[in-house]
């Protein structure tokens, strides 16, 4: 259950989220922040010391649940393939489909870095480069030679189509709408090939053998 503080502070990013979408990080201000909020501008003030901080607050909730996935991922002791790994890192925005609140997130992040990089360099500093820097996760993994040679020079790619799709949803989805799911398992199917099946599709592909065995065979 969450605490007072803990839902005063959700309900700030959550204002500041629709400001950021509605207006642009300079044109939002703190005061139409706090209104929209339903608390004191100092409230803010007290939990973010500046609109800075803010989208940081914003950027680091989408940075620690990936953050918080690629973790779980490393230390599951369970026998889930590469590709399984990667499906289980990025799913909080494959489920969304490029609509829900990380999608949102990602998306005033990467609007905001093209105009103005310093403004969110310490994200990608503090999220993206120990994933994908020389010891990062995503580095180690691709540095197989299984992987095609461009994703082990620029393991980045992995992500490639989280970051298209969001784009994509958002400038194309209400006229030509983007299936995440089946758009990454393609690009997956690029890289591992078509012929490796996640969990799932094996579990289904099993029970589905299962059934056919015990249909009483036509005499």
């Amino acid at each position: 259950m969450r605490t007072q503080t803990e839902e005063k502070k959700r309900a700030i990013l959550d204002a500041t989220l629709e400001e950021f979408e509605a207006k642009g990080f300079a044109a939002a201000r703190i005061e139409d922040i706090a209104k929209k909020a339903g608390v004191a501008k100092g409230t803010v003030y007290n939990y973010f010391e500046s609109k800075e901080a803010l989208l940081m607050g914003l950027a680091e909730e989408l940075g620690d649940l990936i953050q918080g996935n690629l973790e779980r991922t490393l230390n599951d002791a369970s026998a889930m393939s590469t590709r399984e790994r990667i499906e289980e890192v990025f799913e909080p925005i494959i489920s969304e489909n490029g609509r829900g609140r990380m999608s949102r997130i990602l998306r005033v992040i990467w609007s905001e870095g093209l105009h103005r990089p310093q403004l969110t360099r310490p994200f990608f500093e503090k999220f993206l480069i120990p994933a994908f820097g020389d010891e990062g996760f995503f580095t180690r993994m691709t540095a197989k030679k299984d992987f095609p040679v461009i994703i082990r020079e620029y393991p980045f790619l992995i992500a490639a189509p989280i970051i298209q799709g969001v784009l994509w949803q958002t400038l194309l989805g209400d006229s030509r709408p983007l299936e995440f799911r089946r758009v990454f398992k393609a690009y997956l199917d690029l890289i591992f090939g078509s012929g490796e099946k996640s969990t799932s599709e094996r579990n289904e592909q099993e029970s589905k053998s299962a059934r056919q065995e015990e249909k009483p065979r036509l005499s």
